[in-house]
């Protein structure tokens, strides 16, 4: 976009630049810092702002339009007869290069341009000042996002930690309550089996 002779132009870039993400797309960030967009539906991914074809194609759409216009407007103009200038009787028509009527036009010209200039590079500085806002905003949005995944993935590492915890405990518990059985049932037999002894050992006795 040629800034200068397009300034009527310049809304599509404005508001290119104030573009809502398109539902899907997430800006992801690369370890070297750079911004690209993830489409986590289709799995694309893109170095350009989701909307920036639309407003390209909006553009192009735009200027033909708008030169159509300039053209038609320059066309009418060429095409306009200019009036003959009219001399009153007795007087000699000036063309002194002095004259205030041949100065007042390029000394407005010139003001005019440098009012133009002035608004064009206003433009232009607003323009870059939202870009680098857009780019700021997407930074801290992504590092948000990092900051609450890391949070969650500690949390999710402390509840699985603390899961694995519990399951060992209730594993040895287990096990403590196994070997307690086995011991008492080992107890039981040793007492049976001493006492089926006894019982022998008193029958052979009565005899």
């Amino acid at each position: 976009m040629d800034l200068e002779k397009e300034k009527d132009l310049m809304w599509i870039a404005r508001e290119g630049l104030k573009a809502p993400l398109p539902e899907q797309w997430k800006p992801c960030k690369t370890p070297a810092g750079d911004i690209y967009y993830f489409n986590f539906s289709s799995g694309d991914s893109i170095w350009d702002h989701p909307c920036d074809e639309h407003y390209r194609k909006l553009y192009q759409d735009e200027k033909e339009k708008w030169q159509k216009k300039q053209a038609s407007a320059s066309a009418a103009i060429a095409a306009k007869p200019s009036p003959a200038p009219k001399a009153k009787a007795g007087q000699q028509q000036s063309t002194s290069p002095s004259s205030s009527s041949t100065t007042a036009t390029p000394m407005s010209s010139t003001s005019e341009r440098q009012r133009l200039q002035s608004e064009l590079e206003t433009e232009c500085a607003q323009l870059r000042a939202e870009q680098r806002q857009r780019l700021s905003e997407l930074r801290a949005e992504l590092e948000r996002e990092e900051r609450a995944a890391q949070h969650k993935l500690t949390l999710a590492s402390e509840q699985a930690m603390e899961d694995f915890k519990r399951h060992m405990e209730s594993k040895a518990d287990r096990e403590r309550e196994e070997a307690v059985a086995v011991q008492r049932k080992q107890l039981d037999e040793a007492e049976a089996a001493h006492k089926a002894r006894l019982d022998a050992l008193r029958a052979q006795q009565q005899e």
